[in-house]
């Protein structure tokens, strides 16, 4: 999972790397990222990406905006 700044996509507050599930079972799992350096009024977008197994598989991925207050 990563986080970043909309309008500074190049710029990554946080990135952790996880691993739920296997062989193509969802489990459920948890991450914390460290969102201080955005500031008040940032829209930050959490975007999670799930593994490939083929060379021309895009993979999963999901992405939630979020305000920070």
């Amino acid at each position: 999972m990563s986080a970043f700044v909309t309008s500074q996509p190049a710029r990554v507050l946080d990135r952790e790397v996880t691993m739920a599930g296997n062989l193509g079972e969802a489990l459920p799992y948890a991450v914390s990222l460290d969102l201080s350096a955005a500031t008040q009024g940032d829209v930050v977008m959490l975007l999670m990406r799930g593994g490939t197994g083929l060379e021309t598989d895009p993979g999963n991925f999901g992405a939630i905006p979020v305000v920070i207050g």
